[in-house]
């Protein structure tokens, strides 16, 4: 007990002494504290105290919930952790498609979300406190005292980093990938359309509307709660950072029964530089690895006479996973499927039971799509199940954007982007390293290797194939192998013979790799961050209405506007109301110019009480070089607009003089 609790106390203390670090580090650097750097430190500690401890709630409530269904369920036999971390799956994905459904019915209200949470946490109370009353509680799964416990403190200065990024505004990190792009179009931006709305609609103006999202239902639970979108957006990236945190803690706590060290070996492989990248951006690849890897787990220890339970609820976390991001059908669900028929005697029934489960879950999100489209997978398989009311023209755009570019169409570009992304420091070359050394480690002591290896192996061979071949090569997309590369991690390290000797090199290569991605993840945090003016406001946001409202410096937008944007599709931070569209949305002003003249066009505006258009000339010209764009938003149309009646307020030019962006007005 003494040593629990000393153990817990240096790791606060060691979190505490990071986090200042991190903190700290730019007055450090600079040799002098501004008040600037002041704010900083009074605004993290603002965030943490209050959006901290509501998303803190949150999750337990979720925790206490899904303890309960597993309870439920018969799943027994298991220890408090894994318990604890199955019984979070289950609560979130229940709250995810819970909010689905309370959207829909147009309830997207703070009392009905307090009183989810309270019934999710009463439910959990219940349930647990009858258990224990009974005697009928979960063994522990601790074993004997090992030093393996204090190798945790290794990943705290990670994680603490991670944790003062994802206090940042989302597009202020990241220039590699758009300053978080995708959160601003949709990831974000949809779920405060429906917390202004208090409902879930078809949004006919941003196709990302189609897509399945149970992370962006998280999100907008933060919202809702925080009273709006802006202000919900800490929340949301707090509540994002708890689900990376979660899934590498959930990497040891499901693998440590058949090696500790091999866990916490496959554990510093998943803290990889683009796990780094999406849990400080509201992205929702911490979602889907999450579900992932509980969905692998349940199945892993399915030594009991529940298994067929135990596939019922991993075909839940499937559901969930796919709910997430559709990339997890093609490159989750076949390595659980996998895992299934391998690991259990029933096979054909055991299947069927998985896909049964994982359709129910997923089903929301297909009838959604087939009301609104008649097509349940829009905007995939569109030539096949349907387009909507969506044109050849837009579809086209859209295929576009999610097949490689030409000039990554060759199989042999592909294979060598492949190559890339695998030996990539900042991607995952660590991670791919060390699965290559215990291989080789058990190559040359003849190892044999286990069965969780060789799935390992083969699943990882055919996500690595289905990524060359049926995706647009975003590295972010190949997080999913962070799983295979832990069966063949733990496997190999749990048939090595646990002499020192290959204890204490194996905790070496855990730090040294942890080491190496918080070294990269400083480095790119240091690059994105230095000399931002920006930073003086973390916490606070009314520079992003200024700054950031449109990713072009700095536009100043009175109050009682209706704004029409042209090109950008990055709205999130605008508190006016605003009218857009994606690239491959129908442009209402692109189709009003196609059909009437300047003046008519003018009168079109004020009909609908639009007061101000601003253009975004630098992302029209990207979008159409990229994916196309309508003709009729070009500068001579907008001169002409001038001399109808539109004014310019302000404009902004590169260095050269060229014109980025300008902001008009309507008399």
């Amino acid at each position: 007990m003494k040593g629990s609790r000393l153990r817990i106390c240096m790791y606060l203390l060691a979190a505490t002494a990071c986090l200042a670090l991190w903190i700290n580090v730019r007055p450090l650097s600079t040799g002098q504290l501004t008040s600037e750097d002041q704010l900083i430190r009074l605004n993290c500690a603002y965030l943490l105290l209050t959006d901290g401890a509501v998303a803190l709630v949150i999750l337990a409530s979720a925790g206490l919930f899904g303890s309960a269904i597993l309870r439920w369920f018969g799943i027994v036999g298991i220890g408090p952790w894994q318990a604890g971390l199955f019984g979070m799956g289950i609560g979130i994905t229940t709250l995810s498609l819970a909010t689905l459904m309370l959207g829909l019915a147009g309830l997207l209200q703070r009392w009905v979300f307090i009183a989810l949470l309270l019934i999710m946490a009463a439910v959990g109370v219940v349930t647990i406190g009858r258990a224990l009353l009974q005697g009928k509680t979960a063994p522990s799964d601790e074993t004997e005292r090992t030093a393996i416990r204090w190798l945790g403190l290794a990943f705290i200065p990670l994680a603490m980093l991670t944790l003062v990024a994802s206090l940042l505004p989302t597009g202020i990190l990241w220039n590699h990938d758009g300053y978080g792009y995708d959160s601003l179009e949709y990831h974000l931006q949809l779920p405060r359309e429906y917390c202004q709305a208090q409902q879930i609609t078809h949004i006919p103006h941003n196709i990302f509307s189609n897509l399945p999202a149970n992370a962006e239902m998280l999100y907008l639970v933060a919202m809702v709660l925080k009273g709006g979108p802006i202000d919900g957006l800490y929340l949301a990236q707090i509540l994002n950072y708890c689900l990376a945190i979660l899934f590498v803690w959930g990497i040891y706590v499901i693998f440590r029964q058949r090696s500790r060290l091999g866990a916490a070996l496959a554990a510093a492989t998943a803290t990889t530089t683009q796990l780094f990248f999406v849990a400080t951006n509201t992205y929702v690849e911490c979602y889907l690895l999450l579900m992932f890897l509980l969905a692998v787990g349940i199945l892993i220890g399915n030594s009991d006479q529940a298994s067929l339970r135990r596939v019922l609820i991993a075909g839940v976390f499937l559901g969930s996973a796919c709910g997430a991001k559709y990339t997890a059908i093609v490159m989750a669900a076949p390595v659980v499927i996998i895992l299934t028929l391998f690991l259990n005697q029933a096979k054909i029934k055991s299947a069927i039971l998985l896909l049964l489960a994982t359709t129910v879950v997923f089903a929301p999100w297909l009838i959604k799509n087939l009301i609104y489209t008649g097509n349940p997978i829009f905007p995939l398989a569109h030539q096949t199940l349907g387009s909507g009311s969506y044109s050849p023209e837009l579809l086209e755009r859209w295929d576009k954007a999610t097949h490689p570019t030409p000039e990554l169409s060759s199989p042999r570009v592909r294979l060598r982007t492949l190559t890339q992304n695998l030996i990539s420091p900042s991607c995952y070359g660590p991670a791919v390293a060390v699965a290559i050394l215990v291989i080789a480690i058990a190559t040359v002591r003849r190892t044999k290797w286990p069965t969780i290896t060789k799935i390992g192996i083969a699943s990882l061979i055919l996500q690595l194939a289905v990524w060359t071949t049926l995706t647009h090569l975003q590295p972010r997309f190949l997080l999913v192998i962070l799983i295979p590369i832990a069966f063949i991690i733990v496997g190999i390290v749990e048939k090595l013979s646990p002499t020192w000797p290959n204890k204490f090199i194996l905790a070496f290569i855990c730090v040294i790799v942890i080491g190496i991605n918080s070294c990269i993840a400083a480095a790119y945090y240091e690059q994105n961050t230095q000399g931002f003016d920006p930073l003086k406001g973390i916490g606070r946001d009314d520079y992003t209405t200024i700054r950031y409202s449109f990713g072009l410096p700095p536009f100043a937008i009175p109050p009682n506007t209706k704004l029409l944007l042209v090109g950008e599709a990055r709205p999130f931070y605008v508190r006016c109301p605003v009218i857009y569209n994606t690239v491959f949305d129908r442009c209402l002003l692109a189709e009003q110019l196609r059909q009437t003249d300047a003046y008519e066009t003018i009168q079109w505006l004020r009909q609908n009480q639009i007061t101000h258009v601003f253009v975004n000339w630098t992302e029209v010209d990207r979008l159409r070089e990229s994916y196309g764009f309508p003709p009729e938003i070009n500068p001579t149309t907008f001169l002409a607009l001038e001399g109808a009646g539109i004014i310019t307020q302000q404009e902004v030019r590169d260095p050269r003089g060229n014109l980025r962006a300008i902001l008009y007005s309507i008399e």
